[in-house]
This record gives structure tokens, C-alpha cells and sequence, in this order.
């Protein structure tokens, strides 16, 4: 009987091992999960405030190609001008 007893408390220490075992691990596992997380979380904002950035950027270079074409048709407009102009002159000079 004695040796049953002592078999059994082996096994009882061993079980107790095994579950302090198995919760170290699940807290070990819960304090990485929240270092996870908040990794995560810093990244969710890292990449927002990217976005924030992209967008802005991308309204300055439609801004920035509007104005450039907007200088570029108004120098083809004088440009034009002054050939059609220049072209007035040439007139009036090959008849004198």
C-alpha cells in the first residue's frame, strides 16, 4: 500500500509540475499577445498617418499638374500670339 501511495504522490507532483508548467506558458503566451498587439496597434497608426501623408501629397501633385498646365496653355496662348503677330510683320516687310 505504502508504494501505491508513493506512486500516487509521484504522479500528483508531476501533474502539479505539468500545470505549473502549462500556465507559466499561457502567461507567457497572454504577455506576448499583448506585446503583439501593441506592436500592432503602433503599426495601424504608423500606416495612417502614411496614408495621411500619401493623400496630402497626392493633392499637392494634382494641384502642382493643374497649375502646370495651366502656365502651359496660357505661354502656348502668347506664344502663339506672338508668331501670328510675327507673322503680321513679316507680311508688311516682304511688301515694302
Amino acid at each position: 500500500m505504502e508504494s501505491f501511495l508513493q506512486e500516487l504522490a509521484a504522479g500528483m507532483e508531476e501533474t502539479t509540475a505539468t500545470y505549473e508548467n502549462i500556465n507559466e506558458n499561457v502567461n507567457s503566451l497572454r504577455s506576448n499577445s499583448a506585446v503583439i498587439t501593441e506592436k500592432l496597434s503602433e503599426n495601424v497608426n504608423s500606416c495612417n498617418s502614411m496614408y495621411e501623408m500619401v493623400q496630402e501629397l497626392n493633392r499637392d501633385t494634382n494641384q502642382a499638374t493643374k497649375e502646370t498646365k495651366d502656365i502651359y496653355v496660357t505661354v502656348k496662348e502668347e506664344v502663339d500670339a506672338a508668331l501670328e503677330k510675327a507673322k503680321a510683320v513679316d507680311k508688311i516687310n516682304y511688301c515694302y
